[in-house]
């Protein structure tokens, strides 16, 4: 899809940054999306990446950390996202320990260390 829109607009920088914009808006509208993008997280890391590759698993864990990158309430994202990772931790019920540790990782270049270390 991604090529299509290429093609289309001819990589066109305004229509790439009217599209960005516009995604962002929608998605801050409303004041729940980070929570329900930390409810997302916490089923993929206990049920979602099931079965799944390494590599499918990694773009699963990119593509939240892409919609993290959009939020304007990343603190409530992080409050959340911690709450249901001492969970999974707590109650063993992460899928992959792996998995566990490639999402903090991308989360600790996209907010910082101070951040993320005080998650883990």
């Amino acid at each position: 899809m991604d090529k299509m829109l290429d093609e289309s607009f001819k990589n066109d920088m305004k229509f790439q940054k009217g599209r960005d914009t516009s995604f962002q808006n929608f998605m801050n509208a409303q004041p729940h999306t980070p929570t329900y993008i930390a409810k997302y997280a916490d089923r993929e890391l206990t049920t979602g990446l099931k079965g799944v590759t390494n590599e499918e698993t990694e773009q699963r864990l990119d593509a939240i950390v892409r919609l993290f990158c959009n939020l304007h309430g990343r603190d409530v994202f992080i409050k959340q996202y911690s709450k249901f990772l001492s969970t999974r931790l707590l109650n063993k019920t992460s899928i992959s320990r792996e998995a566990e540790e490639i999402m903090l990782n991308k989360l600790k270049v996209e907010c910082g260390l101070n951040t993320v270390n005080k998650m883990s």
